[in-house]
């Protein structure tokens, strides 16, 4: 199934959400919070609302807990509409009278809320999505609110200082999903609109819980600031989500109401909807993997973007990550753009590659003549002494002449990895004499060159690591090229097909390999 029609199916579709993603993953639901779920209010849930005539008196609970909103006064009951965003059902407040109260008492001092709500303009001057009035001051304990008179939108909880995100919603009807994270004791509270922070703030005078009543629509009493605008679901926890849940939570109403272009490029679930079973996101891997899919201006299948993170966690875990300074994995991505967005470190140049070189399974080719990267990573950045490189081939250039596939050629001490003829490769890390395997036979897969010590390179090739006799020198100061070397006078040009490279300072190469490896081979069965 098409993830883009997802939310078109109608909500008692056997797959709607709690049907089968393409790869065999469930769409990830609120009730995969489990307990921490306190209150689920869905408009387009028919089940749960129950009308009289066109208003509302009573919006069910979904999260198990029998927390329903209801309003007994005809004429306080909020509008059912049958199509709002996204052709779905919603709740219309009409900023005069119109409110429900939860059937909820909450004392706790932590809450995450959100909201798909929109404004429809008039109103008092200042409209309350959501209310819980308690403590013991008798203030706001989850307020996501608007303040239209001041002409910002202002969220408070158990303070006497609001958070404005210094702007005004709009007034045409435009949806939103709003996020409000509180932690009292914590003094934190941060307000999220459609997956971005739009406001946060650590200080101002709180004050303690107590047993609250809650409104929607209202503020405290549900007797005045009334909302004038539309509601189409409320999901709130008694904690503090983690990164992982809420972005969940927010890529979930996205996608549910037509929202999911409006989170940010590098929001995980920007291109899909999140799914059940996913891994804890490492936040260095999901900024990758943002930046590249707004670059491709499309999605990740779930299985790419799973082997990223395994790498990104596992580089982490080997204690090689922050070793690496410059780096593409130049496969994966569904364009040539965004294979050359970097994973860590400035983006390289292209010099000549077109889009037909490149193969999101195998990787980038070179033509053996004018086509090459500049890493933009100089090879005097690291030290003498701590300085790696390495590729990932997965088709093996030509072996009848001097052919280069990372390196430079400078004053000083350069660094290569390459071949030369038929039978030698040589691993150059700020080489004053070159080090070199004799007899290695055409072969693909993960090569590198490490120098931790003044007096040898270590060269992995194969699958084994060759200690290579080779003094240092002090690194020339000019820029590691992929495909060719000297960044003056491009020559020694490769025809080889690369998936990835890196360069930093020294590390186990055996290590990189082993992530590399699984990574590229997780690209291959795309």
């Amino acid at each position: 199934m098409a993830l883009e029609l997802v939310n078109k199916l109608p909500y008692d579709h056997p797959y709607r959400w709690d049907g089968t993603e393409v790869g065999g993953q469930k769409l990830w639901r609120p009730d995969e919070l489990g307990a921490d779920l306190a209150l689920w209010l869905d408009a387009e849930d028919t089940d749960n609302i129950t009308l009289n005539g066109s208003t509302v008196s009573q919006w069910g609970d979904k999260s198990g807990n029998a927390r329903h909103a209801s309003q007994a006064s005809a004429s306080n009951q909020p509008t059912y509409t049958a199509s709002a965003y996204a052709g779905k059902p919603t709740l219309t407040f009409d900023g005069v009278n119109d409110n429900l109260e939860v059937n909820y008492n909450y004392s706790g001092d932590k809450a995450t809320i959100y909201a798909v709500v929109s404004r429809l303009g008039g109103g008092s001057t200042e409209q309350w999505v959501f209310s819980s009035y308690g403590g013991t001051n008798g203030t706001p304990l989850v307020a996501p609110m608007w303040a239209t008179g001041a002409g910002t939108d202002e969220w408070a909880t158990y303070s006497t200082t609001f958070l404005s995100n210094g702007a005004e919603l709009p007034t045409d009807g435009t949806p939103f999903a709003l996020g409000l994270v509180s932690d009292i004791s914590g003094s934190v509270l941060d307000a999220f609109t459609n997956g971005t922070r739009s406001a946060q703030h650590a200080t101002g005078a709180r004050y303690t819980g107590g047993g609250a009543r809650n409104f929607i629509g209202a503020e405290v009493d549900g007797n005045s600031r009334f909302l004038s605008g539309r509601i189409s679901e409320i999901i709130q926890t008694e904690t503090v989500l983690s990164t992982t849940d809420r972005q969940k939570l927010e890529g979930y109403l996205a996608w549910k109401w037509g929202l999911e272009a409006n989170l940010p490029g590098t929001h995980p679930y920007r291109y899909t909807p999140p799914t059940t079973g996913e891994p804890a996101w490492d936040a260095d891997a999901l900024d990758y993997i943002g930046r590249v899919q707004d670059e491709d201006g499309q999605g990740l299948e779930l299985s790419v973007r799973i082997a990223i993170n395994d790498f990104v966690v596992g580089c982490k875990a080997d204690g090689i990550w922050d070793a690496i300074k410059a780096s593409c994995i130049l496969a994966g991505a569904r364009t040539l753009a965004g294979a050359l967005v970097p994973l860590k470190g400035a983006a390289p140049t292209n010099f000549n590659f077109v889009s037909g070189d490149y193969n999101r399974n195998t990787g980038l080719v070179g033509n053996g003549s004018t086509k090459y990267l500049d890493s933009n990573r100089n090879n005097n950045e690291q030290l003498q002494d701590s300085s790696h490189l390495s590729v990932y081939t997965t088709t093996f250039q030509t072996r009848n002449t001097t052919r280069t596939v990372i390196g430079n050629v400078g004053s000083g001490g350069g660094s290569q990895l390459m071949t030369i003829g038929l039978d030698r490769i040589y691993f150059r890390i700020n080489w004053s004499a070159p080090g070199f395997l004799t007899d290695a036979t055409t072969n693909t897969g993960f090569w590198g060159g490490s120098r931790s010590v003044s007096a040898s390179t270590t060269g992995r090739y194969g699958g084994t690591n060759y200690t290579l006799t080779d003094n240092s020198a002090v690194p020339s100061n000019s820029p590691n090229l992929l495909f060719a070397r000297n960044p003056d006078n491009p020559s020694n040009f490769s025809d080889a097909r690369l998936a990835f490279y890196s360069i930093g300072e020294s590390l186990d190469l055996a290590l990189l390999d082993a992530r590399v490896t699984t990574l590229i081979n997780a690209y291959g069965a795309i």
